[in-house]
């Protein structure tokens, strides 16, 4: 029983420490990331103007027959639209009337011959002006049937943009949801955690003044919720706290400013006539905020960019009136603005659902990232930094199990072989207990039967005790906090593994040398009874397996301690100064190679 227990126990360590290895390899993956994910709104101002299409007209057009196209342009903000452009061209197989287009019933002249909503090999659009503050504009123009059609099958092309917003917009696409909205959408999605909003701009220097003393760096003005504070406890609060009625403040603006609790600042954001007054409720270290500071660019997201000057305002303040200053100051023609605010949704996944290896974990994220994908609009990026943190870890696990299974082969052919020799032992053990049974009449399938129970019962007692002892020698190499973090699932599977590897082992070779032993004591007395010649490697009882085995373990301590000494050396000793020590003659480098073996250990087999 103790071949069956050290050979489960070494076969359980093994498997338990590739598992539980790969588990705590993902937590190590994903523990330093700042933002598991991030919703970026391409248009943090919204969308600004809209376009609806549509086709007045029979539901079926014949050949020949005319259909009107009407587009009206809205505006959704509080804000006029400049140099508002509408471009569309007849949905195939339409073709345009010449002379139909006009504007808000006003005729529009076509321009050399073609439609002034599709000008030119640009295909450019009309610009039809200013639009004023919560206004709609109306352009229509007719279109001629080329075959007969069903109204409901075409595919309108209509598109507007403007200065504001010079992304074009497609007709009849819905309007985008807020960041609240999308916010509120991904917290439905399962395995999220959280997700908090937050917006970002840098003002210019001078930007925050405090008693007539202004700061003379860049000032990095945030809007947050105070949940998000909690969520991200690497802002830390020195003094006072955070609330919907003021802002806090960095500690180098504080001590710049010399601010302390109830004392107001004045932030000057563009598009607004005057500075808007803040009470200061609190103080806060924010060095290792690395969510608000790592770099968003695409080629750039692991840079920290650390702004000493950064204040934290409710994100009322930022929505209701520094968004729509720089709304404003971006309408105003040469305004030149050089940045933008930032909005997006910071995530945090339920880490608790990713104990288990990287590349489980990285689908796992994948499924979540497209989730989130389905909800989010067009004008929105999605930063994934979880799945490539992942996906480096789970590149690295496969590497590494190759590698562990590669090393820990040689354990396993070990823990093998042992149970083969200890089951050997004892099927010869037993030789005598099965003549006596023979003599009081037990034959050959009794005989077996017997010796196929007793085997279960040894095998299964000694690869319970076997298992005990392979997650103890794991756990103690691992660790109590990484063991215990395994997922229950993954030692499951490697207590079954090892439980019915060895069992089966066991079974197969004990009751075969049983059934081996039973034949040959049979044949034995049959030899006897014929005077037969038994052939000399019977009379000799060689047993090939046991002598293989022994050379094994004769030689595996050998082999082991070469591979570590040869491991000391290729790691401590420099390369240069074995090349110096062996001779440049090939004669004198074999004999000292020769004198050197004598020292190192080898198997003298």
């Amino acid at each position: 029983m103790v071949g069956v227990t050290l050979g489960t126990g070494l076969l359980t360590g093994v498997l338990v420490f590739i598992n539980a290895s790969a588990a705590t390899m993902t937590t190590r993956a994903i523990a330093a990331l700042p933002l598991d994910m991030q919703v970026v709104l391409t248009d943090p101002f919204g969308r600004r103007i809209a376009l609806t299409e549509r086709v007045e007209a029979p539901d079926r057009l014949k050949a020949g027959q005319r259909a009107t196209i009407e587009l009206s342009v809205h505006n959704l903000t509080t804000q006029a639209a400049h140099e508002v452009v509408v471009a569309d061209e007849p949905p195939a197989p339409l073709s345009y009337v010449n002379g139909s287009t006009a504007v808000n019933g006003r005729r529009i002249a076509d321009v050399a011959g073609r439609s002034p909503l599709s000008q030119g090999l640009a295909r450019t659009g009309l610009n039809v002006g200013t639009l004023l503050a919560a206004s709609t504009l109306t352009v229509t123009y007719e279109a001629r049937a080329n075959v007969d059609v069903d109204v409901k099958d075409l595919r309108l092309e209509g598109a507007v943009s403007s200065r504001e917003e010079v992304t074009r917009t497609r007709a009849n696409t819905p309007q985008p949801p807020t960041l609240r909205q999308l916010a509120e959408r991904l917290r439905e999605i399962p395995g999220i955690a959280w997700a908090d909003e937050l917006y970002m701009i840098d003002l210019a220097p001078r930007a925050v003044t405090s008693g007539g003393v202004p700061l003379d760096g860049p000032v990095r003005l945030v809007g947050a919720d105070p949940e998000y504070l909690t969520h991200y406890p690497s802002i830390d609060i020195v003094s006072g706290s955070f609330r919907s009625s003021g802002v806090i403040v960095s500690s180098e603006t504080a001590h710049t400013l010399r601010l302390t609790t109830g004392q107001r600042i004045s932030v000057s954001v563009p598009g607004l006539s005057k500075p808007i007054s803040l009470a200061v409720i609190g103080i806060a270290d924010f060095s290792h905020a690395q969510q608000l500071f790592m770099s968003r660019k695409a080629s750039k997201f692991e840079d920290f960019l650390y702004v000493p000057f950064t204040v934290i305002v409710p994100i009322e303040l930022f929505t209701e009136s520094i968004i729509p200053a720089f709304q404003r100051a971006s309408a105003v023609p040469g305004a030149g603005l050089k940045v933008i605010p930032l909005s997006e949704v910071d995530i945090r996944v339920e880490r608790s659902k990713l104990q288990s290896s990287p590349a489980t974990a990285l689908t796992q994220a994948t499924v979540i990232a497209r989730s989130i994908r389905e909800v989010s609009s067009d004008r929105s990026l999605l930063i994934d930094n979880i799945s490539n943190a992942l996906t480096v870890a789970a590149d690295d696990e496969s590497t590494g199990r190759k590698m562990f299974l590669f090393l820990g082969l040689p354990g396993v052919l070990a823990a093998i072989a042992l149970v083969v020799f200890s089951t050997n032992l004892q099927a010869e053990s037993h030789r005598r207990e099965h003549a006596t049974m023979r003599l009081h009449g037990a034959d050959r399938s009794m005989l077996i039967r017997i010796a196929a129970l007793r085997t279960l019962i040894f095998a299964g007692c000694g690869a319970l005790i076997g298992v005990g002892l392979g997650f103890g020698a794991a756990e103690s190499v691992l660790g109590s906090p990484a063991f215990l973090a395994t997922p229950r699932r993954l030692i499951a599977i490697s207590f079954l593994v090892a439980i019915s590897a060895n069992v089966i082992i066991v079974l197969i070779v004990l009751t075969g040398k049983q059934r081996q032993t039973l034949a040959r004591e049979i044949g034995s007395e049959q030899h006897e009874l014929t005077d037969a010649i038994r052939p000399v490697w019977h009379r000799r009882q060689i047993d090939l397996l046991l002598v293989f085995t022994a050379i094994i373990y004769e030689a595996l301590p050998f082999v082991v301690l070469g591979v570590v000494l040869a491991g000391i050396l290729e790691e401590f000793v420099p390369q240069q100064a074995l090349v110096k020590i062996i001779p440049s003659n090939p004669y004198l480098a074999v004999a000292l190679g020769a004198v050197l073996g004598l020292v190192f250990p080898m198997c003298e087999c």
